[in-house]
């Protein structure tokens, strides 16, 4: 089935997996202590973002995971 909300139109090149990613993006933190973080918001991913691929481990940048793309295969 696939993506309709944050991953829509995502999809893995290389296996076709819809998810789940590990996503490096961007984010604004709204409180950050040394203890760590307890809130943010605006998450963001954009074609730079990169996306690791948590079924075949592929790794690239989001523009490479576009679902119109097709699938290199196993």
């Amino acid at each position: 089935m696939p993506n309709n909300n944050v991953l829509a139109g995502i999809c893995c090149h290389k296996c076709g997996s819809e998810g789940p990613f590990n996503v490096w993006g961007n984010a604004l933190f709204l409180r950050v202590t040394d203890d760590g973080v307890s809130d943010f918001s605006d998450f963001s991913i954009d074609s730079d973002s990169i996306f690791i691929c948590l079924n075949c481990k592929y790794n690239g940048f989001a523009r490479e995971f576009d679902s119109t793309r097709r699938p290199h295969g196993p």
